[in-house]
């Protein structure tokens, strides 16, 4: 295990103390059983991953969820270590919508798309603003639609946060009640 590793993404999580509570309240996340976090990066080598994780480590922590999984192709040894150690499964599998949280911060427009239809909660990139780099089909566009009409709520990031480009952008979706 990873001490240094340990140590930074208690400091993010200290970083995002005063933010976390506020921006909590405003997204009024409904009750959920489980976390899925996808498109994480790695924790142990870029500091955005890390205000990811320390935001989802407290997400974990305030909504009571002790069944978080997270994925990303990329995850070296060091991230596995990390995110073992906070008690977080790693899973490439993805388990059923019902009572999900999905967190996927900055995914890819590929991923999004193919989970689109069935993600009731969603946080991740504000799909009302989004603007992929890829052409988007009419097929690509139906399945996104539910998302764009949920009740959106964003999240509220000052230029001048040090996590400014790790949680900039992003909204939380909720599709069904």
């Amino acid at each position: 295990m990873n001490e240094l590793n340990i140590g930074t993404i208690e400091r993010r999580k200290k970083d995002l103390q005063d933010w976390f509570p506020k921006t909590y309240t405003h997204l009024e996340i409904p009750p959920v059983q489980r976390i899925r976090c996808l498109a994480l990066g790695c924790p142990s080598d870029g500091i955005n991953a890390q205000y990811q994780l320390a935001f989802l480590l407290l997400l974990k922590e305030k909504l009571g969820v002790s069944d978080v999984t997270v994925y990303d192709p990329i995850f070296q040894k060091d991230d596995l270590d990390l995110l073992r150690h906070y008690d977080l499964v790693v899973q490439k599998d993805h388990p059923d919508d019902n009572g999900t949280l999905w967190y996927i911060p900055h995914g890819p427009f590929s991923l999004v798309k193919e989970l689109a239809s069935g993600m009731s909660v969603y946080l991740g990139n504000d799909m009302v603003r989004f603007e992929p780099r890829v052409p988007v089909t009419a097929e690509d566009d139906a399945k996104l639609e539910a998302l764009r009409k949920s009740n959106i709520k964003a999240l509220n990031v000052d230029k001048k946060d040090r996590w400014f480009t790790a949680m900039n952008d992003m909204a939380l979706h909720v599709t069904k009640s």
